[in-house]
């Protein structure tokens, strides 16, 4: 396998992975419980905000980059004198 199809497939799987996690995010971000998430003054989000979606996404990001790491070093071209 091409090393270019592994490391397409592991940015498909990153954006793909990314989408619940922005989605519960954009989601707590309209609700705002508690005024945390976003900031009522100026209408931005908080750090809060962005934290919460490292928390979300990381649990699926890290094994998925681990295993696209697997796959690249399972394929590596072997040395041939």
């Amino acid at each position: 396998m091409k090393r270019s199809w592994i490391v397409g497939g592991w940015l498909i799987a990153m954006v793909a992975s990314a989408l619940p996690s922005l989605w519960m995010s954009l989601d707590l971000a309209d609700r705002n419980p508690l005024q945390i998430y976003v900031d009522p003054e100026t209408g931005r989000p908080t750090a809060q905000l962005y934290w919460q979606f490292f928390r979300w996404w990381l649990p699926i990001a890290i094994p998925v980059s681990l295993l696209a790491a697997a796959c690249m070093f399972l394929n590596r071209p072997a040395d041939r004198p």
